[in-house]
């Protein structure tokens, strides 16, 4: 996802003042699926990190049975779930409730490929990190549906969608 967008310094500018060289594949709007699906234009540059930086990304990014990826965008995806929010509080946490679960399956698939491709470049395996970057900690999670990233409301949902222990380090920005 878009690394700091919002924000007076964006998180990949941190980074390049501190004498890094980044290559942010961030994109506004997007989850793990776009990456899964993207895998082999990034796999290279994910090969050759010495640090691979994960944003979490929005909830409402990952599809459900009500607004696929074939049907809709995150932000359709989102208005849908505000709109039967209104009439339906079951059916709008089903929404959620599914999209976790997708975002759940991709996480797992996104981390897979990423530590199935790395490699040692001057020995040194790659170190993976979840970037938590909310109002919301990881440990507590979200409670609004308009708090970043949506849907993630609870630290068991956190921990169930991330696997938080099998990250190098989780940041919370």
């Amino acid at each position: 996802s878009a690394m700091g967008t919002g924000v007076v310094t964006p998180h990949d500018e941190r980074f390049v003042e501190a004498g890094m060289k980044v290559v942010n594949l961030g994109s506004g709007g997007s989850g793990p699926r776009d990456y899964i699906d993207q895998w082999p234009a990034i796999e290279k540059i994910v090969m050759n990190a010495a640090a691979v930086i994960v944003h979490a990304m929005a909830g409402r990014s990952s599809e459900n049975s009500y607004c696929t990826w074939e049907d809709c965008s995150a932000l359709e995806r989102f208005n849908l779930y505000i709109d039967t929010l209104e009439t339906d509080e079951t059916l709008a946490n089903e929404m959620v409730a599914q999209s976790l679960e997708s975002a759940r399956r991709e996480y797992t698939e996104l981390k897979a490929l990423m530590e199935a491709s790395s490699c040692s470049v001057q020995g040194v395996v790659p170190k993976y990190y979840l970037l938590w970057n909310s109002r919301c900690d990881s440990q507590s999670g979200c409670t609004g549906a308009w708090h970043f990233p949506q849907w993630y409301q609870s630290k068991e949902v956190i921990d169930a969608l991330f696997a938080l222990e099998a990250w190098d380090a989780v940041f919370d920005a």
